[in-house]
């Protein structure tokens, strides 16, 4: 559902629609590890509970994991939100450290099992674990968490990097493209002074011979400057 909803209705694309499921399946995952104590108190408690207690207590377990996970969501987005071109050819990058964090995270998943007698209004669970494990689960959903947000922070700071990286190699481009100009505009500028100077030169010798009125010689002069 998360694929389908990054894709087409946020439209992004496949790869960034990858990560974003990985991303949420993570954080399911490490709220379950968070909240795994709290639960274990709760439904241990009592094994044969009724139901409406059992339903108290299911309620309070849920409103538990929507705050934690909504606050993880909220802080990953508003701290990592990585807007750069060509985003696709570094994800890679994050994907290998996030899967290596969900298999980890694989080891410490738990069964239970609930059986519901409606006629004696009452609800039976069997946990396959102890609080030892649960606590274990809550202490490995803390360097989960860690793991994810230095894999994102690592993440952000290496496209930036790599971004900042490219803008300075065009920017150093653009840099030499206006020294040539500069060159070049020097040179045609030496080029300009000193045919101004050759022509201010043979005008004078030109102006020199129509002053002595020897124009014969002046146009001779003049056909010579031509060829």
């Amino acid at each position: 559902m998360t694929f389908l909803f990054v894709k087409y209705i946020i439209k992004q694309s496949t790869v960034l629609s990858i990560v974003s499921t990985l991303l949420v399946y993570l954080i399911e995952q490490l709220v379950y590890g968070f909240t795994a104590p709290l639960n274990y108190l709760i439904f241990t408690s009592d094994i044969n509970t009724d139901i409406y207690k059992f339903d108290i207590n299911m309620g309070l377990s849920s409103l538990i994991t929507i705050i934690i996970a909504g606050f993880i969501y909220w802080y990953s987005s508003k701290k990592f939100n990585i807007k750069v071109m060509n985003f696709d050819k570094y994800i890679a990058i994050l994907m290998i450290p996030l899967l290596l964090i969900i298999l980890f995270m694989q080891s410490f998943e738990y069964s239970s099992n609930i059986n519901i007698d409606t006629s004696l209004g009452i609800v039976k669970l069997l946990l396959n674990t102890s609080i030892t494990e649960e606590i274990q689960a809550f202490l490995f959903s803390i360097i989960g968490t860690i793991c994810v947000f230095f894999s994102l922070f690592t993440f952000k700071k290496l496209i930036q990097a790599l971004e900042d990286d490219k803008e300075r190699a065009i920017m150093n481009q653009q840099i030499h493209a206006q020294k040539n100009y500069i060159e070049e505009a020097k040179s045609r500028l030496s080029q300009t002074i000193s045919f101004r100077h050759d022509f201010n030169n043979h005008l004078a010798i030109v102006n020199g011979l129509l002053k002595k009125d020897q124009i014969l010689k002046a146009q001779d002069y003049l056909n010579k400057l031509e060829k």
